[in-house]
């Protein structure tokens, strides 16, 4: 009788077991997919106002939606402003390994470096998100002014700074890089 108990609690786990492995993992809707990019992009705005508390709920409920590196990259980008500086880091390698195709970390990761005095991983990541982006307007925007202030002097330098500038500013018509540029021309360090 105790060998037929054993037996059957055997199997019963095992197979618990197997119907366990037959059962994928959930595969949110394109509703729930849809809601979550929106969430992100809601997420993004309230950074730009300030409205860091917002932005993590949004950021949070996308990810909770549809897990996915862009809510990981905002959730670092609210963490960095809040000063977790530890915390953003996280989030932002857990954007870039939950999604290697997803690539605006890099350049967030890049400007948490740099903020923390880690100049030369700053410095490789800031290059290397220009590289596997180079569409992305603030990467360009930021390796320019991490150029400019990190960089040292020449005026192969102040080339370079303004030369990363103006390719930003073919890519989008933003007031913060027109800005860095005249700042760079009316401290002496360009050209017109």
């Amino acid at each position: 009788m105790l060998r037929s108990a054993s037996l059957k609690a055997s199997l019963v786990v095992t197979l618990v077991l197997a119907l366990l492995g037959c059962v994928g993992m959930y595969e949110p809707t394109v509703s729930e997919k849809w809601e979550a990019e929106k969430l992100v992009d809601q997420g993004c705005a309230y950074l730009n106002l300030g409205d860091l508390d917002r932005a993590v709920s949004a950021f949070t409920v996308s990810y909770e939606l549809a897990p996915s590196a862009a809510a990981l990259d905002g959730l670092g980008c609210a963490a960095f402003l809040a000063g977790q500086l530890d915390k953003a880091e996280r989030y932002f390698l857990g954007a870039m390994d939950f999604d290697w195709n997803y690539r605006n970390a890099i350049a967030n990761l890049a400007l948490l470096y740099e903020y923390q005095g880690r100049l030369e991983e700053a410095g490789r990541l800031h290059q290397g998100a220009i590289e596997e982006l180079p569409q992305n307007f603030r990467a360009r925007n930021n390796f320019a002014v991490f150029l400019h202030e990190h960089g040292g002097v020449g005026e192969g330098l102040a080339s370079a700074v303004r030369g990363e500038l103006l390719k930003a500013e073919m890519l989008e018509d933003s007031s913060l890089i027109l800005d860095n540029i005249n700042k760079l021309e009316r401290n002496g360090d360009g050209k017109r």
